[in-house]
C-alpha cells in the first residue's frame, strides 16, 4: 500500500503537501474499536495527493473536520460498506494479470470515488457526479473487466514501472489492520498480569489471566471473600469497547504482620500543624499535636508498606459512619494524659465499612415572624 500511496501522488501535476492536520486526523481518528478502517484512510489520503484544491501548497479538498465527521454512527454502515468494496477490489486487482501500474491506477479511481461520496464533495471532483453506493460498485466492475480484455495491448505499450521504496518503513498489514484481536493489543497494551477496569463494574479492578486466539480472561477477587473467584470473558470483538487498563492494584487484606507494621502514632509537636487533619493530647494543661500519617503505600525498594492504617489517620465521613472522636484521659505515672481518639458507641456489625459520623450539624431555619395586621 506504500508504493501505491507513493504512486498515485507522483501522477498529477500538482503534487500537493497534505498538511499536519490532516495527516494527524487520518493517523488518529479511529471510526471503530474494531478495525482501522485502512482503505478508507488510504481513500482519503489519495483523493487529496490528487486534488487541485490547494491552498499555499497544501491540499484542501478532504479536511480534518471531513474525516473527523465519518465517525458519526449513522455513517458507520457506509463506511464499512466502503472498506470492504475497497478490501475487495485490491485483491481483485492483486490476482489479476494486469501490470502494476495499472492495478494502482484502477485502485486509485476507486479509491477517490469512494473518497468523495463518503464525504459528500462528488460534485468537486473531476468527474463532476453524484453516485449511489451501488452504481460506484457497479463502476468498479465496469472497469476491471474493461482493463482485462485490454490488458496485454496494456501491457506491451507500458513501459513505465513501479519504483520500489526508498528504504523499508514499518506498517500493518491489511490483515493486522482488520483483525480486532490484533488491534486490542495495540490499543490497550494487555498482558497476564496487568490489572484493568470493566465496563459496568464500577470499583472493581479486573486481572488479566489468559489471552487466546480471539479471546482473554479477566479475574476479579472480592475483598472480603478472597476464595472466591469472579471470571469474565471478551471475545476479540467485545475487548476494545469494554475494558480499560488501569495502574490501580487489586485490593487485597492485610496479613497480620502487616498490620502490625502499619499500626503507628505519628510525630508528636507542640505546635499546631499547617494540616488541616491531625491528633491531639493534652498533658498538664498543654495541648500537643500529632502530624497526620501517610495512608499505606508500598515501596518497591524495602519490599514492605510504609505509612499507617490506624482508623483515626484513614477513616472518612460516610454516610451510615459508626465511629466519632471523644476525648478520653489516661492514667500514666507522669501524671495523667488526655487523648482525642475515635472509637463507637454502637456495635460494628461484620464486613461493614468503616467510617466516622457526619460532623456536619443541621441548623433549624428560622421561623418567620407573623405580619401585623
Amino acid at each position: 500500500m506504500i508504493d501505491f500511496v507513493a504512486f498515485m501522488s507522483k501522477q498529477f501535476g500538482t503534487n500537493p503537501t497534505l498538511g499536519e492536520e490532516f495527516m494527524s486526523s487520518i493517523v488518529e481518528t479511529q471510526f471503530a474499536k474494531t478495525t482501522l478502517h485502512p482503505m478508507v484512510k488510504i481513500a482519503l489520503v489519495v483523493t487529496n495527493c490528487t486534488t487541485e484544491k490547494i491552498v499555499d501548497s497544501v491540499a484542501k479538498l478532504i479536511t480534518k473536520t471531513d474525516v473527523a465527521g465519518l465517525k458519526a454512527k449513522k455513517l458507520h454502515p457506509k463506511v464499512n460498506e466502503v472498506e470492504s468494496s475497497l478490501a475487495t477490489f485490491w485483491e481483485q486487482l492483486k490476482s489479476s494479470k494486469l501490470e502494476q501500474p495499472m492495478q494502482f491506477k484502477m485502485f486509485g479511481k476507486a479509491c477517490i470515488r469512494f473518497a468523495l461520496h463518503l464525504t459528500s464533495k462528488e460534485k468537486m471532483g473531476t468527474e463532476g457526479k453524484t453516485r449511489s453506493m451501488e452504481e460506484l460498485k457497479t463502476l468498479m466492475k465496469s472497469d476491471l473487466a474493461t482493463a482485462g480484455v485490454g490488458s496485454s495491448a496494456a501491457s506491451a505499450a507500458s513501459s513505465t514501472t513501479a519504483k520500489p521504496p526508498a528504504e523499508q518503513q514499518v506498517a500493518y498489514d491489511l490483515g493486522q489492520a482488520n483483525n480486532p484481536m490484533f488491534l486490542a493489543k495495540q490499543l490497550l497494551d494487555f498482558d497476564v498480569g496487568k490489572n484493568y477496569t470493566v465496563k459496568d463494574q464500577p470499583g472493581r479492578i479486573w486481572a488479566l489471566t489468559e489471552i487466546g486466539e480471539t479471546h482473554i480472561v479477566l479475574e476479579h477477587y472480592p475483598l472480603l471473600e478472597p476464595t472466591k473467584i469472579c471470571t469474565m470473558k471478551f471475545e476479540a470483538e467485545d475487548i476494545a469497547g469494554n475494558i480499560k487498563p488501569t495502574k490501580q492494584k487489586m485490593p487485597k487484606l492485610f496479613s497480620d504482620e502487616q498490620l502490625q507494621q502499619l499500626w503507628k502514632l505519628g510525630s508528636i509537636v507542640s505546635k499546631q500543624p499547617s494540616a488541616k487533619f491531625f491528633g491531639e493530647i493534652k498533658y498538664e494543661g498543654t495541648l500537643y499535636y500529632i502530624i497526620p500519617m501517610k495512608h499505606p503505600k508500598w515501596n518497591d525498594e524495602t519490599g514492605e508498606y510504609e505509612g499507617s492504617l490506624s482508623p483515626f489517620w484513614v477513616c472518612k465521613e460516610i454516610e451510615e459512619g459508626q465511629l466519632e472522636y471523644k476525648w478520653v484521659t489516661f492514667s500514666h505515672k507522669l501524671g495523667d494524659i488526655g487523648i482525642k481518639i475515635l472509637t463507637n458507641k454502637d456495635m460494628v456489625t461484620a464486613h461493614s465499612e468503616l467510617g466516622m459520623k457526619s460532623m456536619a450539624v443541621s441548623e433549624a431555619a428560622p421561623s418567620k415572624k407573623a405580619r401585623k395586621a
